[in-house]
């Protein structure tokens, strides 16, 4: 049985660990801040185990299978996960070409390298523009989940319950000891990316972290024991914040990081939370919806507001530049939301002004 679409504890920490990803990135420019939440790269672990959980939901309950076009049915699925984010990335691209033309001043070569950053190509110069740099999370997403589609399709659960795990359990050792952080986007690997490698570990948890937890609903829990689980949950999500602030925390505690992750997302994921009822409201959708634009627009909003600061010889504290840049990706993330929404709403329109029927 597919679940409900939405899960509102999700929805809310989908929006708080984007905010968290803004605090990692704000403080690459704050490099000698000892607090400077340098193990925020973690968040991406989350969206991850989280994209996985939702996919194996999708993919063990997909509708009129057929599993001799894999091919179709995959391709269809694929062109299904762009049409998703890819409003957003040319939002973002549309918006900050004033941005990029004037200020940056790039030329016919950076755009090309910008294109070949959007499709997670390395290049030879080996250069990435922070603004556009960020979609390497989505690009990563939408490839690992093509290459699993068909498996899942045709294996169903024998490839949660056997491949996933021993997947997982090699990537991990792989990560852990060649890189030592889970912190590697851009960083090359055999293959492509490490970022590659990293999707595919947090996509194939999420799947086994799905399995488990269909077995945790079936269990009655008592009151006490279900105040406990929401404890630990609460705790947990709130303990990331604090630990991925401390000096080399993706070097000494990625580990653990990713485990708490993991038992708080079946926790939220279980419907054992005694925060469901109070999440599952409007807001908290409202919060997971634009805690997409937020995460895909937020280096053009560091990167604006950097150059407004350093113009105007204004002296502000990391924390204090933090707000700000907080407080206007919000804001800047609902008017783009509003207006994607606008477009999609009236596409039939703006394809007419193009194709004739």
């Amino acid at each position: 049985m597919v679940e409900n679409k939405h899960n509102g504890i999700i929805s809310f920490w989908k929006f708080a660990f984007s905010i968290l990803i803004i605090a990692l990135h704000l403080g690459f420019k704050y490099a000698n801040l000892k607090y400077n939440f340098n193990g925020g790269s973690i968040a991406v672990e989350f969206f991850f185990i989280v994209s996985g959980y939702l996919f194996c939901n999708k993919a063990l309950n997909y509708k009129d299978v057929d599993t001799n076009d894999l091919g179709k049915e995959t391709i269809s699925f694929t062109i299904s996960k762009i049409k998703r984010f890819l409003p957003y990335i040319i939002f973002l691209i549309v918006i900050s070409l004033p941005y990029v033309l004037i200020i940056k001043k790039y030329n016919i070569v950076d755009f090309s390298y910008i294109i070949l950053n959007l499709l997670y190509l390395p290049t030879y110069q080996n250069r990435v523009y922070d603004i556009y740099g960020i979609t390497w999370y989505i690009t990563s997403l939408i490839i690992v989940e093509t290459l699993l589609f068909p498996l899942v399709l045709k294996y169903r659960k024998k490839i949660i319950y056997f491949f996933s795990p021993v997947l997982c359990y090699i990537l991990i050792n792989y990560i852990l000891i060649k890189y030592e952080s889970f912190a590697i986007p851009w960083s090359l690997d055999v293959f492509s990316y490490g970022g590659i490698i990293r999707g595919l570990f947090g996509i194939n948890l999420g799947m086994i972290l799905y399995v488990v937890v269909q077995k945790i609903k079936t269990i009655n829990f008592t009151d006490f024991s279900r105040f406990l689980l929401t404890l630990f949950e609460i705790i947990g999500y709130f303990s990331i914040f604090v630990i991925s602030n401390k000096v080399d925390s993706h070097f000494r505690y990625d580990l653990l990081m990713i485990i708490i992750i993991s038992c708080s997302i079946v926790v939220s994921f279980s419907n054992k939370s005694l925060m469901n009822d109070f999440c599952n409201n409007k807001l908290f959708f409202f919060l997971e919806k634009i805690s997409l634009p937020i995460y895909i627009n937020q280096w053009l909003i560091i990167d604006v507001i950097g150059f407004i600061i350093k113009k105007m010889s204004i002296h502000i504290s990391y924390y204090i530049e933090l707000l700000i840049v907080i407080i206007i990706s919000i804001i800047f993330g609902g008017i783009t939301l509003k207006i994607v929404e606008l477009l999609k709403n009236n596409s039939k329109k703006i394809k007419n002004i193009f194709i004739e029927n």
